[in-house]
């Protein structure tokens, strides 16, 4: 796509860019998305657009997304995530996607004529509109304090709406950065600086300070099924953005401290929470 037919996105005080839409063909007799949702191991040889966390399933049923509604889906970083909320969505709702480069913008969200892409970040100076629904769930996104996340949300719902916030928790790849400080391995640093959140109980009290209603912490540690420790260190270095011997170096050190290159489960911790406005 020419990155020259991008216009400024007039709702949006800074950094947001609108991405021209390309109508898609809805296909009839589409199965429901929820009840067709593969939670099982990842496979992730291949774009992170293809990941989608286990709890998604969940995590949709809980909000109770109504065909026409308005949803703000921001830095997921998944082109899977994207389409099973979209599926939930009828021509009368509507999908926004945020996220902070262009080309993941567009692969996340482009191609359907009911999905709004727009480039831009988690900010105070960034307004993109008023949504029933904000999910804010990037997997690996640069430290930030709390209040930046929860004002964002509180700013972008409408009364009555709905949100999950999905943060890295302080730990959140615990046996990864175990494997990685077992082999001396210089992306331990990166691990332990870059893929980190605030913890679930400051987030929710930020919430509760922001003006939401209702603000409750789910479960965040998580046992993820992955087909082998290399699928680990792929996923972990493309949101991480580490090199491709760094990713197989994480990826040996994850198979000697697992002792298989087979499929296996990781711990990974998050602060997630749930409300209304």
């Amino acid at each position: 796509m020419d990155r020259e037919a991008v216009k400024p996105c007039t709702r949006s005080k800074r950094l947001a860019r609108r991405l021209p839409q390309r109508p898609r063909r809805r296909q009839k007799g589409r199965p429901d998305v929820l009840s067709t949702l593969e939670i099982g191991a990842p496979r992730l040889f291949g774009p992170m657009s293809h990941w989608h966390p286990p709890w998604l399933h969940r995590t949709l049923s809980a909000l109770e997304v109504r065909k026409s509604e308005r949803v703000l889906l921001c830095l997921s970083g998944a082109a899977a995530i994207a389409s099973a909320v979209r599926g939930l969505l009828s021509r009368s709702g509507g999908l926004t996607v945020l996220e902070n480069r262009w080309p993941t913008s567009h692969d996340v969200g482009g191609g359907f004529s009911n999905t709004e892409c727009v480039v831009g970040d988690v900010e105070p100076g960034l307004q993109v509109g008023r949504f029933d629904v904000v999910i804010v769930n990037p997997l690996a996104p640069p430290p930030r304090d709390a209040w930046i996340w929860t004002d964002f949300v509180a700013r972008h719902l409408r009364p009555g709406g709905r949100y999950f916030l999905d943060l890295p928790a302080p730990e959140p790849a615990p046996d990864a950065l175990a494997a990685a400080n077992d082999s001396n391995l210089p992306c331990a640093a990166t691990i332990a600086s870059r893929f980190q959140g605030p913890p679930v109980d400051e987030l929710v009290a930020a919430l509760k300070r922001s003006g939401l209603r209702t603000a409750e912490a789910l479960l965040g540690t998580q046992l993820v099924p992955f087909e082998s420790p290399y699928d680990v260190a792929h996923l972990l270095g493309t949101a991480l953005r580490l090199d491709a011997d760094a990713a197989t170096d994480l990826g040996e050190a994850l198979a000697r401290r697992c002792k298989t290159s087979a499929k296996i489960e990781i711990r990974m911790q998050r602060s997630m929470v749930v409300g209304m406005r």
